[in-house]
């Protein structure tokens, strides 16, 4: 055990914290970046052809918006009754058409 009244002892023991602490903030720092690049979009990237398509997959951001917008869409759908279920395809269908649209101009 280190006997804290010496001047030795406190200097190692605050260094230690001072590692300790920077090794936590650079390992938080370090696993955000790595998640942010692997963050899914709702659908395969790799075969991304609209210009809308291609720039969710171009930002961590988007793809997390994208992902998480499809996961509540795919809860609403599997709860949905069949009437609703086909109009809720429908509306997705009309607000993606709106959304490439948009964006494209913009």
């Amino acid at each position: 055990m280190i006997a804290l009244n010496s001047c030795k002892a406190r200097l190692r023991l605050a260094c230690i914290f001072f590692i300790a602490v920077w090794g936590v903030l650079l390992g938080v720092a370090w696993s955000t970046v790595a998640v942010a690049e692997t963050v899914p979009a709702s659908f395969d990237c790799k075969k991304a052809s609209k210009t809308v398509e291609k720039f969710i997959c171009s930002q961590a951001v988007l793809r997390w918006n994208d992902w998480a917008l499809a996961r509540s869409y795919r809860a609403v759908y599997a709860a949905a009754k069949k009437s609703a279920r086909e109009h809720l395809v429908f509306e997705q269908r009309d607000w993606m058409r709106e959304r490439d649209r948009r964006c494209v101009a913009e």
